[in-house]
């Protein structure tokens, strides 16, 4: 268990602190600059599920071959599905309440897992789930209970830039870094490998080419597992992610295997 706190002034003024036993966090936007400071420097694999979670948009970032389309109705529900398909694969589905267009449900595709939002809650004129749950294969992995959303005024100092801190380019239409391919060929990963799940964390830098990286998560042999994702980002080839048209450096997560 732990706790989140939100702060909100402007989406170029925000700041939020996430804290349980073995992990904290706290993250500041000032003007165009993310301050970030961790216990540790990286996510484990359930905080990154968790900020998932937490900020939906995340889910729904696509590539410029990114198709978004709303699908028929599904005999006598009355919800809104759409669609995101990429070479005629689809990877997420949206369920959108009939009444309001907040998404219920999004599913992820082929591999079974779902993010459910319920109880919104109407807050400053606009709708928030105070009920937020990951689904893995019919069994709760994560869950978010919103306990309070109160309007008032902010002590300014908590949005003061934070000493010591990671800063990182920050613009509220922030897109993402994308892959584009590999520089030669794909390194050969071992079928022992290949069966296996490994989490790589690290930034994407404005060359295009991952800094930083870690293995935070992994099943199997610790040394395949580093050496296997060592070489495969020292050959990913990325287009940067941009703020407002502008290269800017990017965390980044990408899960291996199953």
């Amino acid at each position: 268990e732990g706790s989140y706190t939100l702060i909100w002034k402007t989406p170029t003024s925000w700041r939020d602190e996430l804290n349980f036993a073995d992990f904290s966090q706290v993250r500041v936007v000032a003007g165009d600059t993310l301050y970030l400071a961790r216990s540790q420097p990286s996510l484990s694999l359930d905080l990154i599920e968790l900020r998932r979670l937490m900020d939906p948009a995340l889910l729904l970032r696509g590539t410029p071959e990114t198709e978004v389309r709303v699908l028929s109705p599904r005999g006598k529900d009355p919800d809104r599905w759409i669609a995101f398909t990429t070479k005629g694969n689809t990877w997420r589905k949206i369920d959108l309440d009939s009444a309001f267009p907040v998404p219920k449900r999004i599913i992820a595709e082929p591999i079974h897992y779902e993010f459910q939002f319920a109880k919104y809650a109407v807050f400053e004129g606009h709708r928030f789930p105070t009920d937020l749950t990951r689904i893995d294969r019919d069994k709760v992995s994560l869950r978010v209970e919103v306990k309070e959303l109160l309007a008032e005024t902010p002590d300014e100092s908590a949005l003061l830039p934070l000493k010591e801190a990671l800063a990182l380019p920050w613009c509220p239409d922030l897109r993402s870094a994308v892959f584009k391919g590999f520089e030669g060929s794909p390194p050969p990963m071992s079928p022992q490998v290949e069966k296996r799940r490994i989490v790589i964390y690290g930034i994407v830098g404005v060359d295009g080419r991952w800094h930083n990286v870690e293995v935070v998560s992994f099943t199997g042999d610790e040394t395949s597992a580093k050496r296997s994702a060592l070489a495969l980002t020292a050959a990913e080839r990325l287009d940067p992610a941009t703020c407002g048209g502008k290269p800017v450096p990017e965390e980044q997560v990408v899960i291996l295997g199953p």
